[in-house]
């Protein structure tokens, strides 16, 4: 449990959710606030933390500009096609 009673979330699952939804909004990039309002219960920072690290991998682009927007690249959207593929999804 986090210190906010929530269940852990296993490793990679909050950049998969985070993949998911920057796919599903290909078109635009999303700052992190909206990218939090698609997954409840999760806290901006981690979703910061982690669109800051797949920006580092090529899977989403950080633009420039206040508040800080995050685009899905298509190394992301591979990603995000290829676990979908892997799932039946």
């Amino acid at each position: 449990m986090n210190t906010d009673g929530k269940p852990r979330l296993q490793a990679g699952a909050l950049t998969a959710m985070v993949l998911d939804v920057l796919a599903a909004h290909a078109d635009v990039a999303m700052s992190v606030t909206e990218i939090s309002r698609e997954i409840p219960g999760r806290s901006s920072g981690a979703i910061n933390a982690a669109g800051l690290a797949m920006t580092r991998r090529g899977e989403v682009t950080l633009l420039p500009g206040r508040p800080k927007r995050f685009q899905i690249t298509p190394t992301g959207l591979t990603l995000t096609s290829a676990t979908a593929a892997s799932t039946g999804s």
